[in-house]
């Protein structure tokens, strides 16, 4: 696995016909040969805040289960100094009649790590 920065994810169409775009996102980590990087880390800021969890169904959902992880890091840098974690990963499964649904999980959500008080405050064991 070898971390590839900042790079461009196109997609195609997926089997519902519905179009994912291109992402770029702020840092990818990837194994060689693989179509899609397996980790993406998403860094939001107040100020300019992205939709981390409409970003990450883009990314799992448009590579079909092919991205494993997506960390996301939304941090307000101007008022009260509080980060939070956030980590989503695909989920495959059946319904009760036995359908296959595919799905995006939040593993942790929007879990504080830093506030204006005290620069660290611990993370879960999950992340």
């Amino acid at each position: 696995m070898f971390y590839s920065a900042s790079t461009r994810i196109f997609y195609d169409v997926d089997g519902d016909g519905k179009k994912y775009g291109e992402h770029s996102p702020d840092a990818a980590f990837t194994h060689e040969g693989a179509d899609y990087p397996s980790v993406i880390i998403e860094t939001s800021f107040s100020q300019k805040r992205k939709d981390l969890p409409k970003l990450a169904e883009d990314y799992i959902l448009g590579s079909l289960e092919n991205i494993s992880v997506i960390i996301g890091f939304d941090i307000d840098y101007c008022g009260t100094k509080e980060a939070t974690i956030s980590v989503w990963r695909p989920e495959r499964g059946f319904h009760e009649d036995n359908t296959e649904f595919f799905r995006v999980k939040t593993v942790v959500d929007a879990e504080p790590f830093r506030n204006s008080v005290k620069p660290y405050i611990g993370v879960s064991p999950e992340v």
